[in-house]
């Protein structure tokens, strides 16, 4: 009897607590969560078809979940486009973006105002959070007060999620603008340019407010013509770049220096943080408008054209910095807006010509 207990009873004490804590603590398996599709096309529909998306975002944490922006519909899903729910209907909405580090947050700009709006979550409502992957969502624009005013771009740092900087813009036809920081998730915001100035200069306007990992208070806007703002510190403080074209879209690289930025049909490029430009001498980009640009990683860039006076629209995509170019695929179909799922490889491409609707393709 004194040998069981000295080698059964041990060995029953670790199994009931081996059990105990797999109970409470339950070890999360590849099973529990959607797996990714097969690659079945070139470029497969996700989902959305027939829809004209103007902004879409996938959640980098947790890849399945998409969301994206149709007209005056919000559209989640959280199967990798199985299926669909409208989670915001009868509301305008500018611009949707996930948050890089909680997986359950999500930001929605709203584009215009509605009676069903104002009256839902107060008058002249700018910013909706949600935290339960967008299917419930409240106001979050406390502070930002310019009336006419749409946020046209939101830039969540990506080390403190608590700081969130919105570029903002007049309806039109964007001839002044903004910027406006919140250090609480949106509870509260400040405006970083007072009277509608920064560094001693008209703003003109706001396109785009980017931030990246690797250079976390570094902080770049688009001004007026032939200039852009930069900030080092977080917006405490602002240096104007002048430069010889005047950009119209930028995309930080999310773990480097490097920076794509363009103007209708020049690329241009900057390695060292937004300080410089220079433009990438690639004939194709020079007979096409640039839709889009992602700067992804250093070895992993994409811009969407379409070719001025024709239908022909294609991706290409870098490896090097910027160096040399491929097309990715050989769909013509017009694409837009792109987003990337590094977790499994596959580049998300909004199609808004014959095809209509959000798209799927595999990188090998």
């Amino acid at each position: 009897m004194q040998a069981f207990k000295k080698i059964y009873l041990p060995l029953l004490i670790i199994s009931f607590l081996f059990l105990s804590c797999k109970k409470e603590n339950p070890i999360e398996t590849e099973s529990q969560v959607p797996q990714p599709p097969t690659q079945v096309n070139e470029f497969d529909l996700v989902g959305l078809e027939g829809e004209v998306l103007t902004s879409f975002s996938v959640n980098q944490k947790e890849p399945w979940r998409i969301i994206a922006i149709s007209g005056t519909s919000t559209y989640v899903t959280d199967n990798y486009g199985k299926n669909w729910m409208n989670v915001l209907p009868d509301i305008f909405s500018s611009v949707i973006t996930w948050d890089p580090i909680k997986a359950n947050i999500v930001y929605n700009a709203i584009r215009t105002q509605s009676d069903s709006l104002n009256s839902k979550y107060g008058w002249n409502v700018l910013l909706l959070k949600s935290t339960d992957y967008g299917y419930t969502w409240s106001k979050s624009d406390s502070g930002i007060t310019p009336y006419g005013f749409y946020i046209r771009t939101l830039a969540i740092d990506p080390l403190d999620n608590n700081i969130i900087f919105a570029g903002m813009t007049d309806v039109a036809p964007y001839f002044s603008g903004d910027v406006y920081k919140t250090s609480d998730g949106g509870k509260r915001w400040v405006s970083l340019a007072p009277s509608g100035t920064l560094g001693g200069s008209s703003l003109g306007r706001v396109l785009n407010v980017v931030k990246n990992a690797q250079i976390p208070q570094t902080i770049l806007l688009t001004h007026s013509e032939h200039s852009y703002f930069k900030s080092q510190d977080d917006g405490k403080t602002w240096q104007l770049k002048n430069t010889e074209w005047t950009i119209s879209k930028l995309s930080l690289c999310k773990n480097a220096e490097l920076t794509l930025a363009t103007i209708s049909s020049d690329l241009l490029i900057s390695k060292n943080s937004g300080e410089s430009f220079e433009a990438i001498n690639y004939y194709p980009f020079k007979v096409s408008n640039l839709n889009s640009v992602l700067a992804y990683s250093n070895d992993l860039l994409f811009v969407s054209t379409k070719y001025r006076l024709s239908d022909t629209s294609l991706v290409y995509y870098s490896k090097d910095m910027g160096s040399t170019w491929a097309a990715l695929g050989t769909d013509l179909d017009t694409k837009t807006s792109l987003d990337f799922d590094s977790k499994n490889n596959f580049l998300y491409v909004v199609m808004d010509g014959v095809k209509k609707g959000l798209y799927r393709y595999k990188l090998k």
